[in-house]
């Protein structure tokens, strides 16, 4: 599986549009200032991650049969942890088959919204 490294750019961002969501431009500053990297999967997608300390975390993600690309960047990257965050269901369980643990459910509440 070919992993490279890609810079942030319009095009990018318009490929990850929709896993972005709310998140877009604090995600954008993490990666132009080197917080965060993107990564491009051949034949399968994007994914935005960042470590914090020895964890992995998984930002955001773009794309198609997934799974294979999740145990190849845990098996490049090496973290002590890893960890991702997804409001969509199939993550959840794409996670689950990769060996991720539930942890926790986030709920937002929106002042005068």
């Amino acid at each position: 599986m070919k992993l490279e490294k890609r810079q942030w750019c319009e095009n990018i961002e318009r490929r990850m549009r929709e896993s972005l969501g709310e998140g877009s431009a604090e995600i954008r500053e993490q990666c132009q200032t080197g917080k965060a990297d993107v990564w491009e999967v051949a034949g399968h997608g994007l994914l935005v991650l960042r470590m914090e300390g020895d964890e992995l975390v998984f930002v955001a993600t773009q794309g198609e049969n997934m799974t294979p690309v999740f145990v190849a960047i845990l098996e490049k990257l090496k973290p002590k942890t890893a960890r991702a965050h997804s409001a969509i269901p199939g993550v959840g369980r794409l996670l689950k088959r990769v060996g991720f643990d539930y942890l926790e459910t986030v709920y937002r509440w929106k002042n005068g919204q």
